[in-house]
């Protein structure tokens, strides 16, 4: 229920007059996509203010990831999935990504300033993306994703991490790293993995194909 009613509530602009409901796109920027990242970064720099989290580093494809939290919902929702990756951490990280929710760090919501109808394929707002920024938001998990290639700064909001999908805390942050290693030259891949000591075998297909289910029974 809590993503059905999600769907239904954030991609609908909010009126002007309500405090904090609308960011405006052009503002301080050379167009909506840059626009909307730096309103969307500062709302951060206000969670973390608000409600101080932790960072954590991770070695990913021989890079160094780093993640600021802002607050404490996020953390046990997407760490779990990278704490084998653990590194130590960087005063030039790679990539960083900043996370936060609205409920835990009692901040308000990040309000579109597009309709339903501007979402085209995996979620992507066409009008908010450019050579350097992309938008998308993910219907299904209720997660904005914003990602600067010129600086590898990345921003993931939702509005109750408590909300997140079990799925999503599995294979977190999949929209952000997979723009961000296609500039690398690399892609994140669709897959499943079964290893032993000497090797491993990786499982390729499209979803529903049987790769959980083949690598469970190994």
């Amino acid at each position: 229920m809590a993503s059905r009613s999600l769907i239904q509530q954030y991609p609908t602009p909010m009126p002007a007059d309500q405090p904090h409901a609308r960011i405006a796109p052009t503002e301080g920027g050379a167009g909506p996509a840059a626009g909307f990242f730096r309103a969307t970064y500062a709302r951060f720099r206000q969670a973390v203010k608000l409600a101080p989290g932790v960072e954590r580093a991770f070695g990913i494809g021989g890079c160094t990831v780093r993640l600021r939290f802002a607050g404490a919902a996020l953390d046990p929702r997407i760490v779990p999935a990278f704490e084998h990756l653990a590194a130590k951490p960087q005063a030039a990280p790679d990539l960083t990504v900043c996370l936060w929710d609205s409920a835990s760090t009692h901040t308000a919501d990040v309000a579109p300033t597009w309709t339903t109808e501007s979402y085209a394929a995996q979620g992507l707002v066409p009008g908010y993306c450019d050579d350097r920024f992309l938008t998308a938001y993910d219907m299904g998990t209720g997660v904005l994703s914003l990602f600067d290639a010129r600086r590898n700064l990345a921003l993931y909001w939702t509005r109750d991490g408590r909300s997140l999908p079990g799925y999503e805390s599995g294979a977190p942050l999949r929209t952000i790293l997979n723009w961000w290693m296609r500039g690398r030259g690399r892609h994140v891949a669709h897959a499943a993995a079964v290893g032993a000591h000497g090797g491993g075998i990786l499982l390729a297909g499209k979803g529903g194909t049987g790769k959980s289910t083949t690598a469970l029974a190994c």
